[in-house]
């Protein structure tokens, strides 16, 4: 978890979010160990499953631009949009070539694109793709209607404090069963260890957010919280929908 900016109001809500079981489900547990029958079946099928919401994330992003009220605000969250759509800065890129990630073969290319690849290496077509998993789409769409239907704080705290704060937790546990899936490469899977890096920063800048609005008013404490919860229990029903379909493994990654 990234620490709050400034260590008071702000650093209870991040430790409870340690504490959702979202962050410590079984379904990644099982990943993050190889424990199920048939894992290269399990990851296949949450490449797919996934790809809805992260194609989704864009959206969130902006939802959450509109709303904010300070222009310094809102700028340090279309940076966040900036690499989302390819860019880096000097930074990030130095950061990433520090821990051997080619840059190459992520300067210009969408988070969206370098899932993508992950699911093309995973063996899932475009024409899987094209045709949404359910609950990954339910789940995009009762997030982007939460967003857009709330203020400006809860907001902050669903897209930072319960989602760009907890991403490397969890990815690194994806990560953990990733690595070990045969013939799939490092750029295959680099959307997972990008974000692992720059959501990192991503939450720093919204923990900043988070401090002044709590500033102005402490009400807005417990809205972030609100927000917080939607995202992580959403979070939650998501891995519970992956855990009982590894159990079953269905034949159909979209049945």
């Amino acid at each position: 978890m990234v620490p709050p900016a400034d260590g008071g109001l702000l650093g209870s809500l991040l430790l409870d979010a340690d504490e959702h079981p979202a962050l410590n489900h079984i379904w990644l547990e099982n990943v993050a160990g190889q424990r199920y029958p048939d894992p290269a079946w399990v990851l296949r099928d949450f490449a797919y499953q996934y790809y809805a919401y992260v194609s989704g994330f864009p959206q969130y992003l902006q939802v959450v631009v509109d709303k904010l009220e300070d222009t310094r605000h809102q700028q340090a969250l279309r940076h966040n949009l900036d690499e989302e759509n390819g860019q880096l800065d000097a930074i990030d890129t130095a950061i990433l070539e520090d821990v051997g990630i080619d840059v190459e073969a992520i300067v210009g290319f969408s988070h969206l694109q370098l899932y993508r690849r992950f699911c093309t290496a995973m063996g899932i077509t475009n024409a899987e793709l094209a045709n949404a998993a359910p609950a990954a789409l339910a789940w995009k769409q009762e997030l982007l209607d939460y967003l857009k239907n709330t203020s400006q704080a809860a907001a902050v705290g669903t897209i930072g404090i319960g989602t760009e704060s907890i991403v490397r937790p969890m990815y690194e546990k994806l990560l953990g069963g990733i690595r070990h899936l045969d013939g799939i490469a490092r750029k295959d899977y680099v959307f997972f260890e990008l974000h692992c890096i720059v959501d990192d920063q991503h939450a720093i800048d919204l923990n900043r957010i988070a401090v002044d609005l709590i500033a102005d008013d402490e009400d807005n404490l417990n809205q972030m919280r609100h927000g917080r919860n939607k995202a992580l229990d959403l979070r939650l029903q998501f891995w519970e929908h992956l855990h009982r379909r590894a159990a079953k493994q269905p034949r159909s990654l979209q049945s």
